[in-house]
């Protein structure tokens, strides 16, 4: 028995009722996003709708040598579709991966896309299904040379409760030591099955960096775009991280925790793309490039000090936050002044790092971070506008480990 089916065999039922939400995708057939445990075992059913009969898998490595494709490719089987499977991806992929994800599903003569995985494997789905539309190779795609579409169906599959690739416009790949990004509705998937039971077999830390992405997601979404739907995105998936994160990461085996942040997740995608990312992101990014830090930890070290910085522009937000940062036992804020430093004490209490001191910096380090910060990433959705020397106080906290200015 396969740890998938195992773990499904425990599942409790109520966690296997199916929620559905409804988004158009570029597919006719598309279903939109589908969240319940054992959902993945539907995935040959979905592929047959959509019109698929031969199928490009692109999955993280990992999931081979634990045997988690296990269930899907069964479902495959039963619907007879051929398939492909394409593993060789970086934890954060290169135009180089991409053309090789492309290659590979050209050569199987692929009528359709699968991704499963992290962030990763899901943002070279989008793009490999762009290639076999477009016949354009990934850095011309990620540059804008060529315009993103796609004619065939894509489905994805999250691993991980945090990226939201599985709901966004998005996808993300370095070219020539920079972050490339596009977005464009046809990237989202016609059909994503997020199935809890896919994400537990990440290890502690990657659980960690995964679900303070997507609390980071929530957050600056809604800072950057401030309509009553947004913020109700976003206080829902903060109250889902507190409570669940430290649960998941303490017993990756704990489905209702897993549950809770598979929702996190996709709620938290939602209101990203709706305002975008704010400096939290900014900074994971230059973390990502010159450190090899996890995209999650830098954004989830960020945001507090994010937050911090647009104090007086976000107050009403963050007050919005507290009941729930309350019930979480992780702190008690009691003043939106105080809502940065729990962000922090979540941190802490999943063992992310929450300082650049202890990522290796010095003082010396904090005008040059500043200046690619405000040169290379600047951020016109931030709630108030910023100046370099204001960016130089963002870092100086991110340094210190200070959430008021």
């Amino acid at each position: 028995m396969s740890i998938y089916d195992d773990l499904l065999e425990k599942t409790p039922e109520g966690l296997r009722v199916p929620a559905t939400l409804r988004f158009p995708g570029a597919c006719e057939a598309s279903r939109g996003t589908v969240i319940a445990c054992g959902c993945a075992t539907q995935a040959g059913g979905y592929a047959k709708s959509l019109g698929a009969s031969r199928l490009a898998i692109i999955a993280d490595k990992i999931l081979l040598q634990l045997d988690m494709l296990s269930p899907l490719t069964k479902a495959l089987d039963e619907q007879q579709i051929a398939y492909c499977i394409f593993s060789d991806i970086a934890p954060e992929p290169h135009t180089a991966d991409l053309d090789a994800a492309g290659r590979a599903a050209r050569d199987f003569g692929a009528d359709a896309v699968l991704g499963i995985g992290g962030g990763s494997s899901l943002d070279t789905a989008k793009v490999t299904a762009c290639m076999l539309t477009e016949n354009a190779s990934a850095a011309d795609i990620m540059t804008g040379k060529v315009a993103f579409h796609r004619h065939v169906p894509l489905i994805l599959l999250p691993t991980t409760s945090g990226t939201g690739s599985e709901v966004s416009p998005y996808a993300v790949a370095s070219h020539n030591g920079k972050k490339l990004f596009i977005s464009s509705p046809e990237a989202i998937a016609d059909i994503a099955l997020v199935d809890p039971l896919m994400t537990a077999t990440m290890p502690p830390k990657v659980t960690a960096f995964t679900g303070l992405d997507a609390l980071t997601h929530a957050v600056e979404g809604a800072c950057g775009c401030a309509n009553p739907f947004a913020k109700a995105l976003a206080v829902q998936a903060v109250e889902l991280a507190f409570e669940a994160l430290p649960a998941a990461v303490k017993d990756g085996t704990d489905l209702y925790a897993r549950t809770k942040m598979a929702y996190a997740s996709v709620l938290g995608m939602m209101a990203y793309t709706l305002g975008g990312g704010l400096y939290a992101h900014s900074a994971s990014y230059i973390l990502t490039l010159s450190k090899n830090m996890p995209h999650g930890l830098g954004c989830g070290l960020t945001l507090p000090y994010t937050l911090a910085m647009n104090m007086d522009s976000i107050k009403a937000l963050l007050e919005g936050f507290i009941p729930a940062i309350t019930r979480s036992g992780i702190a008690t804020p009691r003043t939106a002044s105080e809502v940065p430093a729990a962000f922090l004490a979540l941190v802490k209490a999943v063992g992310s790092p929450a300082t650049l001191a202890e990522l290796g910096y010095n003082e010396a380090d904090i005008p040059a971070f500043a200046h690619t910060l405000y040169a290379d990433y600047y951020r016109a959705k931030n709630p108030r506008q910023v100046e370099e020397g204001d960016l130089i106080t963002l870092v100086e906290m991110m340094y210190n480990g200070r959430t008021n200015q």
